[in-house]
């Protein structure tokens, strides 16, 4: 593909806008943080974000301003956000609600088989609002899009029959979808009517880059075209996928942090916290109110590592942040770890366990800092970001346990243990190896982690994006980007 430097656009489902008060107004501030990495990427290019307008300050926004507004990211600079309004229905819990626990559910290999899923009318319109979802925001991309040939970043998994949208709308433009989340193989995948998953499939294959964190998921994508999507050719080797007379790439581009977003950020340590710890040893488990973060797990795996003398005294620190609650299968995870946090402590006659439930960045970047060891032990994780703010925050070289299930996994290399998500022995021993290693041992595995790290941060990861369309970084975003690491084919 040949390079240039059309203009570029960026589409994602929430909107990276935070609502802050000032006096007596309401001012929209771009949202760069660790959890808004689209936000941090836009501000850094320069370009318009669309997006939809899901609550009610975006709604009044969009209402103010249909063309779009200008805001300021924390480093001053402007850029465009339109955000688009929908249809009631679209967003509905019962329409969207449903259908993106469907989506979350199939991709994380969520379903018990035997009592879910099933499928039926509800489910059918449900799935149609989300074609209405992608269709606003495709005619909200072409809205904003100077012409013919135009780039496009469509990013995350609510999106991806965005781009076969804009390939019929303008067979020139560039497009790269980048799905943030985890990917199923073809026996996962075809749980879902086939219409769906032919939706999904097609819809994403519309792009001329598939995007996800890690090998593992681009190759459960080809996996899937092959036996899904009939016509296809499939070239796992080279990581292509030819349909209809178009090829399109299936890269993994592995994110650790955004410097940005990390900088300044205050960390917070309560005393009672610290009297509680002491100088134990300390294990942090953090992850939002999701079954696939495993949580359970990690404190039925603490109970067995604390049988060898080296965790005989530890502590381990839950930190948990509530997210959709409202959702059966959330509220369920929460009450089983709160359920495997009151057995733990039963069974050792006093409070080792400890669970802390809420949003304050700054008191899980304080657990960070003071960890000893951070296990991230998830089921199936599209990358799991909070691997690399453990690496950013941590004061005391932390050992990171991480399953082989998290796409950071694959890029931390021998900087972390590898655990199986489900075999709580291995887990265990796992956390006697993290609280046993030498000092020698852990600094080194420490400055492997920060390389990773730094190869993978926020501003080389958005370059990357770019130099897969052929499109080349704005110079005004160049500046502020170190020797760009490599791209990692499937």
């Amino acid at each position: 593909m040949a390079r240039q430097s059309p203009a570029v656009l960026v589409a994602t489902k929430p909107a990276p806008v935070v609502h802050e008060r000032v006096d007596e107004r309401v001012v929209p501030r771009l949202s760069v943080s660790t959890g808004s990495v689209v936000g941090d990427m836009a501000s850094r290019l320069r370009t318009t974000v669309v997006a939809s307008a899901a609550s009610e300050e975006d709604r009044a926004l969009a209402e103010r301003s249909p063309d779009g507004v200008t805001v300021r990211a924390a480093g001053g600079q402007e850029i465009r956000v339109r955000l688009v309004r929908h249809a009631p229905e679209t967003l509905s819990t019962e329409r969207y609600g449903l259908t993106t626990e469907v989506l979350w559910h199939t991709m994380h290999n969520l379903w018990d088989r035997w009592s879910a899923p099933s499928f039926d009318r509800a489910s059918r319109r449900a799935w149609e609002s989300l074609h209405a979802l992608n269709q606003d925001i495709t005619e909200a991309l072409l809205a904003q899009s100077p012409g013919a040939g135009s780039g496009y970043l469509i990013h995350d998994y609510q999106l991806g029959m965005v781009p076969a949208r804009l390939r019929r709308a303008d067979p020139t433009a560039r497009v790269l979808f980048f799905h943030h989340i985890a990917w199923p193989g073809p026996e996962g995948l075809a749980l879902l009517p086939r219409q769906f998953a032919d939706d999904l499939l097609r819809g994403m294959l519309g792009a001329d880059v598939v995007c996800f964190f890690a090998r593992r998921w681009c190759r459960n994508f080809l996996r899937c075209v092959e036996d899904l999507v009939p016509g296809a050719r499939v070239d796992h080797d080279a990581g292509t996928v030819r349909l209809g007379g178009r090829e399109v790439r299936v890269a993994a581009e592995p994110l650790s942090y955004s410097p940005d977003a990390l900088k300044g950020l205050p960390r917070s340590w309560p005393k009672e916290l610290d009297a509680w710890v002491g100088e134990r040893p300390l294990v942090v488990h953090s992850g939002r109110t999701d079954p696939i973060k495993n949580a359970h797990r990690a404190v039925a795996a603490f109970r067995i590592a604390a049988e060898h003398p080296a965790a005989a005294d530890a502590r381990l620190l839950l930190r948990i942040n509530p997210h959709r609650l409202h959702i059966g299968a959330n509220a369920a995870y929460l009450r089983m770890t709160e359920e495997a946090v009151a057995e733990a402590n039963r069974h050792f006659g006093e409070e080792r366990v400890r669970l802390l439930t809420g949003n304050d960045r700054g008191l899980t970047f304080g657990a960070l800092a003071r960890a000893d060891a951070v296990v991230l032990n998830s089921t199936a994780d599209g990358q799991n970001l909070t691997a690399f703010e453990a690496i950013a925050m941590g004061a005391r070289e932390p050992v990171l346990v991480v399953s082989h299930t998290c796409g950071a996994g694959e890029v931390l290399g021998d900087g972390a243990l590898r655990v199986h998500p489900h075999d709580l022995v291995d887990q265990a021993d796992a956390l006697v190896e993290a609280l046993t290693m030498t000092p020698s041992r852990r600094t080194a595995a420490s400055r492997v982690l920060h390389e990773a790290a730094a190869r993978f941060a926020l501003p080389h990861w958005t370059e990357r994006q770019l130099g897969l369309l052929g499109i080349d970084m704005p110079e005004s975003a160049r500046a502020a980007v170190p020797a760009a690491g490599r791209a990692h084919d499937a």
